[in-house]
């Protein structure tokens, strides 16, 4: 998938991973924000570019297809959104983990009764 196209969906920010286009077309912003609710402010925190009316979603759609690529605007938030979810460059994230895991077993532990004791043999 080269471009996302989505409206509230957090699968954006998975896709924000791969570091492609995403246009958010939301054109019942206002009802939906006044019936459910929004979480992030727009257009802000939205990882790419928003357009609220057919015509901007016509417009964005054509620039990334042309350009490969967001409006400045889109690719502004969008990399400032990726530092915010994503602090590590994608990879090697279940090697960092089990490093983790491991450091966490080596540490001794106080059990119910005030007695330190190591949990990995």
């Amino acid at each position: 998938i080269d471009l996302l196209i989505t409206d509230y969906s957090s699968l954006s920010i998975d896709y924000l991973g791969l570091r492609r286009p995403i246009i958010f077309y939301m054109p019942d912003f206002d009802k939906y924000n006044r019936v459910r609710g929004i979480h992030w402010s727009l257009p802000d925190e939205f990882p790419g570019d928003v357009a609220l009316t057919e015509d901007e979603f016509g417009r964005l759609l054509k620039y990334v297809l042309t350009h490969g690529k967001l409006t400045e605007a889109g690719r502004r938030r969008q990399n400032s959104l990726f530092r915010r979810y994503f602090e590590r460059e994608p990879g090697r994230a279940s090697e960092r983990l089990a490093a983790r895991i491991r450091k966490m077993m080596d540490q001794a532990w106080p059990d119910p009764n005030g007695v330190h004791i190591m949990r990995r043999h």
